[in-house]
């Protein structure tokens, strides 16, 4: 799928879909090399530059997780990609992918949503793995030209039985996200409720330290004489 062939339709503005033939489109999987990263903002944004044989490159654009005041929950990552970190270094980003760094020349699967900036399109990335080997390029290459012919390349005319279908599918793949997102909730309480415990242990302990200091303490000796007393 050539992500700048894409076009905008009326009526969709800001709801990042885009349109091939009457298809509508918003999640894409692309497969390419890796040619250049950056980091922007003071780290916010991390762009992952991918050659993905269209003719033109892509940015594929990470986030870092923000965190409110107070707040001290536990993540996997400090993107929004559960398998991804970044690290700045002296100005200079590392993506680590599954803790093991992404490199220059790599092959990757990126996931993600379509959008624009300043008229050029992005991918907000929402998944990424490494390519293991050519044969697993080809396949995607395969399965990609297979589903444009099939496809992308014949007008979208629904039957009502295929309305039907696809409101179906539609309503499976929320009940799916509904559970995706309550596993997601699952995993993060086990991460606050380990930080949580791990933090009353630390309190625990520095509370008995500190009862055993004070016990055979001398009365008013927890106060310090000013030097000019």
């Amino acid at each position: 799928m050539d992500v700048h062939v894409l076009r905008e339709e009326p009526g969709f503005e800001g709801q990042d879909i885009y349109f091939y033939l009457n298809h509508p489109i918003r999640f894409v999987r692309l497969v390419g090399l890796v040619v250049q990263i950056d980091s922007f903002s003071d780290g916010k944004w991390t762009i992952l530059t991918l050659d993905d044989s269209s003719g033109a490159n892509i940015e594929v654009k990470i986030e870092k997780r923000t965190r409110a005041t107070g707040d001290d929950a536990q993540h996997p990552s400090n993107t929004l990609v559960d398998n991804v970190n970044v690290l700045i270094e002296l100005g200079r980003p590392t993506i680590l992918v599954n803790a093991k760094p992404l490199e220059l020349g790599t092959v990757i699967g990126a996931q993600g949503i379509i959008t624009t900036f300043r008229q050029s399109r992005q991918l907000s990335l929402k998944r990424i793995f490494r390519v293991k080997d050519t044969n697993e390029e080809a396949l995607h290459w395969g399965k990609a030209v297979d589903w444009k012919q099939k496809i992308l390349s014949n007008r979208w005319v629904l039957s009502r039985q295929q309305q039907d279908a696809i409101d179906e599918q539609v309503r499976q793949e929320e009940r799916k996200e509904q559970e995706r997102a309550r596993l997601h909730r699952k995993k993060q309480a086990k991460y606050d409720e380990k930080y949580r415990q791990k933090r009353a242990a630390r309190e625990e302990k520095r509370q008995i330290v500190e009862a055993q200091f004070n016990k055979g303490a001398l009365p008013g000796s927890e106060i310090l004489p000013r030097p000019w007393d």
